[in-house]
């Protein structure tokens, strides 16, 4: 919500909608992974959760301020020369990376083992877990679904679980796999822009900050090539002319300030931005 208000506030007027998306995990989770090794090799110890935390939304700040960049000094203005088949390529490896690490989960096997595992421990894949799964994606695919004005995400979500729990009340328990399980009472209470000044006094993170800052950099190049595309696909829908290189400024501004308290970072969603035009807004 912060990071859609914010490029308001900041003078935006396009009818595009700003919502979270998946490339981020995968550079934030690469980044805390580089981090992470860095910090073992310098303190001799694992990282804290603060230090994890406030690590990962100094990188989403750091690359909301390369984003802002990029629109200001219209550097967006080299998308042209980019080939698109390169972006569809970086986005289709994020999209088969996502879901290549969510096949233990599919497969029912227990929280933290990895896709490679899958081979090694043949024995922890549950079939209750894969039929669950096959309803849920069933669900999803149904063209009477599709044509009603039910989203596809919740008849999925819906069917699913009553297909687990109904697979469990008939004597398959022992077939499924693990549930979320309870949810915590309250979040870690962290201050996140309070815990910036305290990194600069971690030799680790000096250490690791050259890997940190280049992979924001990246993150900030991808999303707003990504973002540049996405806006010249929306005006031909459209027939609306928007700054395409000012939006980007006011997203990277915005994606900087959620960041320093703890907020998600956002960028355009291309069918959301149409859905949005389709019903009336402007």
């Amino acid at each position: 919500l912060l990071a859609s208000l914010l490029p308001v506030a900041f003078g935006s007027r396009a009818a595009i909608i700003n919502v979270p998306r998946s490339v981020t995990a995968v550079f934030v989770a690469a980044m805390l992974l580089q981090a992470s090794v860095v910090h073992r090799e310098v303190a001799a110890a694992a990282p804290s959760p603060e230090f994890l935390y406030a690590t990962a939304f100094f990188f989403l700040a750091l690359a909301g301020a390369f984003q802002a960049l990029i629109g200001l000094l219209r550097v967006g203005t080299l998308v042209k020369y980019l080939p698109h088949a390169v972006l569809a390529g970086f986005m289709n490896a994020v999209a088969i990376l996502l879901a290549v690490a969510q096949l233990p989960a599919l497969l029912g096997m227990p929280a933290g083992t990895s896709p490679a595992e899958i081979v090694v421990l043949p024995d922890e894949m549950r079939l209750g877990a894969l039929a669950v799964a096959g309803v849920t994606l069933a669900a999803l695919s149904l063209p009477g679904i599709r044509a009603t004005r039910l989203p596809p995400f919740i008849a999925g979500l819906v069917a699913g679980t009553l297909a687990h729990h109904a697979l469990g009340a008939i004597g398959f328990a022992g077939s499924l796999g693990p549930v979320i399980g309870q949810a915590p009472e309250a979040l870690p209470r962290l201050d996140t822009a309070g815990a910036f000044p305290l990194l600069l006094d971690n030799a680790a993170f000096i250490q690791a900050l050259p890997g940190i800052a280049a992979a924001a950099f990246g993150l900030a190049l991808i999303v707003s090539l990504d973002s540049l595309l996405l806006m010249k696909t929306f005006e031909r829908m459209t027939h609306a002319r928007h700054d395409s290189q000012r939006e980007i400024a006011r997203m990277g501004i915005a994606n900087t300030l959620a960041a320093c308290v703890g907020a998600i970072p956002c960028r355009m969603s291309l069918a959301a931005s149409q859905a949005n035009h389709a019903r009336g807004g402007r």
